[in-house]
């Protein structure tokens, strides 16, 4: 009999266990927001993951024959055009600079700056989705947390004398802090991809850096210097 009965108890506590979308329903209105920032940052996640690839933003094929060209010493600004129509944030950095081959070393290098931080602002721009998201849900997660606690301990003082409060307020708070799991499972995955992407940023764009300030190296033998105004001050009509 006594066998018989721990096996009944086991058995009994192996089927004790947490829905999980029960748990969810009970975090209450406020996984409502928490909800729609998860999406949010599952959509801008799988956004930057083809977005940030390497071979969209630097083709390989374009950067090795560009590479080519430079150990040779032999660029043709013509030619450089040709090979990048603009498709790519490596074909635009590099047309910048080369669109410029007749003008002033400065103007070029300036050209090429200023193209290089407009595509990074752009590979930047859906990744602070993320960054908001980590940022912004375990925030929300407190919040419901804060006001599932505040409900509780206010029904608990509309208890009458006879119904357990221990048990009652145990609910309450249990059933509170599920906002703040919520909001936890949305942010740590945000903020941990945020933080990647950042990374492969830095370092696609590193060497695009590198490779476009070689070229714009090569176009220097093309460039010349812009004469100066001629002066017609003093000249007889």
């Amino acid at each position: 009999m006594q066998i018989a009965l721990v096996l009944g108890q086991t058995a009994g506590a192996k089927q004790i266990g947490i829905d999980f979308f029960d748990l969810m329903v009970r975090g209450g209105v406020f996984m409502i927001p928490i909800g729609l920032t998860s999406l949010v940052v599952a959509t801008f996640l799988f956004d930057r993951w083809i977005g940030l690839r390497r071979g969209r933003l630097m083709p390989a094929r374009i950067a090795n024959l560009l590479r080519g060209a430079c150990k040779l010493g032999v660029l043709d600004p013509v030619e450089t055009l040709k090979l990048c129509p603009g498709e790519s944030a490596l074909e635009r950095v590099v047309r910048a600079a080369v669109t410029r081959a007749n003008r002033h070393r400065s103007e070029i290098q300036g050209a090429l700056s200023d193209t290089l931080q407009r595509e990074v602002d752009r590979a930047y721009a859906n990744v602070r989705w993320l960054n908001l998201g980590a940022g912004i849900a375990p925030l929300l997660g407190l919040l419901g947390t804060v006001w599932g606690l505040i409900r509780a301990f206010h029904d608990t003082t509309k208890l009458t004398a006879g119904q357990n409060r221990a048990d009652f307020l145990a609910v309450g708070i249990y059933e509170a802090l599920v906002t703040t799991l919520a909001g936890l499972m949305v942010a740590i995955p945000a903020a941990v991809a945020s933080h990647y992407f950042e990374g492969r940023i830095n370092r696609i764009f590193g060497d695009i850096e590198e490779l476009s300030r070689d070229v714009a190296d090569r176009l220097e033998d093309h460039s010349q210097t812009i004469p100066p105004p001629i002066s017609t001050k003093g000249r007889v009509s």
